[in-house]
């Protein structure tokens, strides 16, 4: 499920919404605070919890839209992103189906790269699953549906905390300057990777319980649903919904963070890129990671450490857009960066919450097999152009 509902942060000048700086900081919080502790909330922001309640009810009301990003990593699945650019023998309905790997794919965009249109498909696959994807792509390639094809693997996926020190108050506008960008990442001494990126986690036991995995579905997709709404749901006391919670989903760190859909530009205004980099060194790897952080035009990073790989999701406008080429261009050329691609992003996108308790199977303790398109089948429906 893709949900846009969000805030425009922060709401100053011409923007009507009633968001004042208190309410800013609960939103703010959440990426630190689980939006479920309202105790910890409260003690950080010096009010009571039932202060706490009734304005995360009014973010609620203004379209603030949360979802817990899993920790992908802990549960035994591996973050992949597939570019692939189809011929133009089938309709573009078709083309974001054959790209359903179910139940395992999380979102399908459409993008454009020089000359070429392209797909952008996101999934979350079974370790021992992740090279049946390449098999079905090379096939789809043989068979004249797809013209090429790249596969990225990742091992999670970090989302961005915009810092206001890169707000202008005065002139009421963020600061968006791509060259102090890679200029800080120069000059970083900052080179650790982070440690949500390690193929350690891999190695992590984690026990997977029906229930918990339930819970994990509904709050990707809706972050702040009531805890105690799925007693009733799940035909459990509300005891048992705390102890599922914290006693298993937080302790085992299935949930990676919290997420509010922030936005530092009008959607409709931004330019949503896709830049993958493969850098020289680690320690560049890491300064392109931890300067990213904060920069009002990043929206997420994923990262694979071992092939030295990073992908970063922006959105910017148009004007910092050709920066951003610039920046990217001068890194490569002082040898950091050692290739990279960008993708622009168009509005079409569909995406899913994985339904992870059914895609498990807990008489054999494992992730059941994807479920690749039937192509005959798909291709036998007729789809109207989008």
């Amino acid at each position: 499920m893709i949900v846009r509902s969000g805030l425009l942060i922060p709401p100053r000048g011409k923007i009507n919404i009633p968001l004042d700086n208190f309410l800013l900081e609960i939103v703010f919080s959440f990426f630190d605070l689980d939006p479920h502790l309202e105790g910890e909330i409260a003690k950080r922001l010096g009010v009571d919890i039932a202060t706490i309640r009734k304005k995360i009810e009014v973010l609620r009301e203004r379209g603030l839209h949360v979802s817990a990003r899993p920790n992908i990593a802990r549960l035994k699945l591996r973050g992949i992103i597939a570019v692939v650019e189809f011929t133009k023998v089938i309709s573009e309905g078709t083309r974001l189906n054959l790209l359903k790997v179910g139940p395992y794919w999380r979102y399908i965009n459409r993008g454009y790269e020089s000359t070429r249109k392209v797909y952008v498909a996101n999934y979350a696959l079974p370790l021992n699953h992740v090279n049946n994807l390449k098999a079905y792509l090379e096939m789809l390639k043989k068979r004249g549906l797809v013209a090429s094809y790249s596969i990225y693997d990742f091992v999670n996926t970090l989302y961005n905390k915009f810092s206001m020190e890169y707000y202008d108050y005065k002139r009421r506008k963020w600061q968006v300057n791509p060259m102090d960008w890679a200029h800080d990442i120069i000059t970083s001494s900052n080179n650790s990777v982070p440690d949500i990126f390690s193929e350690d986690l891999y190695n992590e036991g984690t026990r997977l319980d029906k229930i918990d995995l339930i819970m994990l579905e509904k709050l990707e997709a809706y972050g702040l649903t009531p805890l105690y709404s799925f007693a009733s749901k799940l035909d459990i006391s509300p005891q048992q919904v705390y102890v599922h919670y914290f006693n298993h989903i937080r302790r085992q760190n299935l949930i990676l963070q919290y997420v509010p859909l922030l936005y530092t530009v009008y959607p409709s205004l931004a330019f949503k890129i896709l830049l993958v980099r493969k850098v020289n060194r680690k320690d560049t790897l890491g300064n392109i990671i931890n300067v990213s952080q904060g920069r009002p035009f990043l929206v997420a990073t994923c990262a694979n450490p071992y092939s030295d790989t990073v992908i970063l999701i922006f959105s910017l406008v148009r004007t910092a857009l050709v920066l951003l080429y610039n920046a990217i261009d001068y890194l490569t050329e002082i040898g950091l960066v050692k290739n990279y691609r960008m993708i622009l992003l168009d509005d079409l996108i569909i995406g899913q919450s994985i339904p992870y308790a059914k895609a498990y199977d807990f008489g054999r303790y494992r992730w059941r097999a994807p479920r690749f398109p039937q192509v005959e089948d798909i291709l036998k429906i007729r789809h109207e152009e989008i």
